[in-house]
């Protein structure tokens, strides 16, 4: 068991994303294994892959996750393949504490953080106080509180304790599996609006405080971007070889060309360096791996609109 057990989930069109996570970890020099839950083989062979080479990463094919709780996989017909992994959150935590009995406690990345720091801050907190939960705050400025409705906490990165985070997430789990919606609706949004009810129905969760991690598009000019801990890129993806969507401008901000330079054209080369790892160790994958995303279903010349639209469009040399 490694001092820190960390598990996301990633499909093969997000397999450069997670592995780009998994080397931010990687670089931090900590004890830990990251679980993927592969979404499919793709994403199974290429982590697979990278662990019979010693990487620390444990691949997990979504059959077993499946398997291990059919009510969740009966999901899958009468719901979006987004809302169909958003309603594996709370099931995929269970599966692992089932078949893993030496894990006493969990921690949920969103594939698309990369570190900076190790997160053992946000473990003191957790175990200073023998928390059963951790979750993030969004930290939303004054001008964005009307995101709220999409939920106080972001499911970004989580801690839960073996035991006695089961109520809560048995708890999640029924509320996902009647109801994951993508679009917003009163007091519910697919996984994430239902974490507002945590702290006042559950003993022993707890919210992260320490401000360096959980920096956002969304709240990075409140956050002390000169020391971060670890910055979530959502909305982040290529267009082209050379352009790219920050998403920044979705929530109108507008970084500076020095932070610009250091975060995102620095994440944009570790997404690179991780599509050549991927090749390197995937031949047979690489043409899935040519540096363009294809995740949204958009045309490109529709992805390239809609980031002049909004002002997210950034050039990556």
């Amino acid at each position: 068991m490694a001092e820190y057990e960390f598990f996301t989930c990633f499909d093969f069109n997000y397999a450069a994303t997670g592995i780009t996570l998994y080397r931010s970890l990687k670089k931090l020099g900590i004890d830990f294994r990251l679980h993927v839950c592969t979404l499919d083989n793709g994403a199974f062979k290429a982590v697979s892959a990278l662990a019979a080479i010693g990487e620390k990463l444990n691949a997990i094919p979504l059959a077993e996750v499946e398997r291990f709780d059919p009510e969740f996989a009966a999901c899958r017909h009468n719901r979006s393949r987004a809302e169909y992994i958003f309603t594996l959150s709370p099931v995929l935590p269970r599966y692992i504490f089932s078949v893993a009995p030496d894990i006493g406690r969990l921690a949920w990345l969103d594939a698309d953080l990369f570190f900076y720091a190790s997160p053992e801050p946000l473990f003191r907190e957790f175990e200073s106080c023998n928390a059963a939960v951790l979750l993030m705050e969004h930290g939303f400025p004054p001008h964005l509180m009307w995101r709220l409705k999409y939920g106080r906490f972001n499911v970004e990165f989580q801690i839960y304790r073996r035991g006695s985070s089961f109520a809560a997430l048995d708890w999640w789990r029924r509320k996902c599996l009647d109801w994951c919606g993508d679009v917003p609706e009163p007091g519910r949004f697919a996984d994430q609006k239902y974490l507002d009810e945590f702290p006042e129905k559950f003993s022993g969760v707890i919210v992260g405080r320490d401000p360096r991690f959980g920096i956002a598009p969304w709240n990075w000019p409140l956050r002390p971007c000169d020391d971060p801990g670890f910055y979530h890129f959502q909305g982040f993806r290529f267009i082209t070889r050379h352009l790219a969507c920050s998403n920044l401008g979705s929530y109108g901000n507008r970084m500076p060309e020095a932070l610009l330079t250091r975060f995102y054209r620095g994440y944009a080369a570790e997404l690179i360096a991780s599509r050549a790892l991927l090749r390197e160790r995937c031949p047979e994958l690489g043409a899935g791996l040519n540096g363009v995303d294809r995740r949204t279903g958009r045309s490109r010349f529709r992805e390239l609109l809609s980031a002049l639209k909004h002002r997210n469009l950034m050039v990556i040399k």
